[in-house]
This record gives structure tokens, C-alpha cells and sequence, in this order.
């Protein structure tokens, strides 16, 4: 998977880039493409931070492109979507018959932000996957 975006800031080891929207021909068959942008900002951009140890090569403004192999793409996917979808509705499909309902959902709920802090905390490890090459300067 592959997505082009803009540098916006560059901070400490990290690059905070641009996504540009509709310029990814991988997308147009994409049955998640919508979910890209359900979370992005009010004028519809979507930024990511990328840890990245060799920031020497960048700058403000330039023109990357951000690789993903589609192995991980898909591990990501299963990260992000599947294992919360998981984790909220065992308690509540487990616990049905020994708590009331909102008291299972809640601690599906509390799983869940426990699991979102344990990949918080792994996100460098996931980083590493995520190449950025640049593909053409911007200005300086």
C-alpha cells in the first residue's frame, strides 16, 4: 500500500506528514477506503505521525510517498478493527448469563482502551514497517 502525502512538521525523531487525499489509485477498490478519513480533521486531511531515525533527508514541504507492505496492511487492519470488535463483544457474549448487559459492555469497553494503550506503547516496533521515500522536494 502506498500513499503520498506532504511533510508538514518535522518534530524530535518524527514526521508529521499530509496525507493527499485521492491521488492513490490503490484506494479506488478499497472496501475500507472511507474509514481512512472517518477520524481525519475538519477540512478532511488526514495526518500521520511516522517515527523515523533519519530525518536528515527531509524537510517542510516535501513530497513523500509512505509504503506499507500489504502483508502488514493487513495485520494493521486486523489490529486496529478485528481485535477491538473482539475484545468488546467476548465479555458480552461470555459474561451474558452472569452480569447485566451494560456492566459486560463497559468492561468490553475498558478492554478495549487497555488494548489501544498496550499499542500505543508497541507503535515503534509497528513503525518499522512503514517506509517513507521521498519523492520530490519541496521548499525550504
Amino acid at each position: 500500500m502506498r500513499e503520498d502525502g506532504i511533510i508538514k512538521e518535522i518534530n524530535k525523531k518524527e514526521l508529521i506528514v499530509k496525507i493527499l487525499k485521492g491521488n492513490d489509485q490503490s484506494c479506488e477498490h478499497c472496501k475500507l477506503k472511507a474509514s481512512c478519513y472517518a477520524f481525519s480533521n475538519k477540512n478532511n486531511e488526514r495526518e500521520l505521525k511516522i517515527k523515523n531515525n533519519d530525518l536528515n533527508n527531509f524537510n517542510t514541504g516535501d513530497v513523500v510517498t509512505i509504503e506499507i507492505s500489504e502483508g502488514m496492511g493487513s495485520i494493521y487492519s486486523i489490529l486496529i478493527f478485528l481485535i477491538p470488535m473482539i475484545l468488546l463483544l467476548t465479555p458480552i457474549i461470555a459474561l451474558r448469563n452472569i452480569f447485566n448487559q451494560v456492566i459486560n459492555f463497559l468492561f468490553g469497553i475498558c478492554l478495549i482502551i487497555i488494548y489501544f494503550f498496550i499499542l500505543k506503547k508497541l507503535q515503534s516496533q509497528i513503525n518499522k514497517n512503514i517506509k517513507v521515500f521521498k519523492k520530490y522536494g519541496g521548499k525550504k
